[in-house]
């Protein structure tokens, strides 16, 4: 009995410890199930302590004007799990941003409701240093009816690149 309490407990492990450290579960129209955000994206070394990290995280959003609806400096985790776009975010056309495939009208990002997740995540590595990761992952419905299945978005990378070039400038003081 007791090997099998064992074998059990193991096997259960690493379901547990997932849903315990994924800070940001998201499930964008196209996917067929959740994405943890913090299974995607780069991991950047910042040298700066993680609370300094966070506020220039913040300031960069804004700068971007990209609308906050979590702020966590505990969890480290900054972002909008359910931003709702049409055409353009952060100054330029959508399709600069992420890939949803393309019609007769052009770039579907440009035409269709695109449903984003953004975060930028934060992990203290020690004092003076801060692991970065920003993970977005998004889908489009079309606005001329549900005739067509809704698309997963791919990211080009140029928005979290664009973040995490502001973020580590305003980290180190410039």
């Amino acid at each position: 009995m007791r090997h099998v309490t064992l074998t059990l407990a193991f096997c259960l492990l690493p379901a547990v410890l997932s849903a315990q450290f994924a800070r940001a579960r998201v499930h964008p129209p196209g996917y067929q199930t959740q994405l943890a955000l913090d299974t995607i994206g780069l991991p950047h070394e910042i040298a700066a302590p993680s609370a300094k990290v966070y506020r220039a995280v913040v300031a960069a959003f804004d700068e971007l004007k990209i609308p906050l609806d979590t702020r966590d400096s505990v969890r480290g985790i900054v972002g909008n799990l359910d931003l709702v776009r049409r055409t353009s975010l952060a100054g330029s056309q959508l399709s600069r941003w992420v890939n949803c495939g393309s019609g007769i009208t052009g770039p579907n990002a440009d035409n269709w409701r695109v449903y984003l997740s953004i975060a930028a995540l934060l992990d203290r590595l020690d004092a003076n240093r801060t692991r970065l990761r920003i993970g977005m992952a998004g889908g489009a419905v079309d606005v001329q009816g549900n005739a067509k299945d809704p698309v997963v978005c791919v990211t080009t990378g140029s928005l979290e690149a664009l973040l995490v070039e502001k973020i580590a400038r305003r980290a180190a003081g410039a």
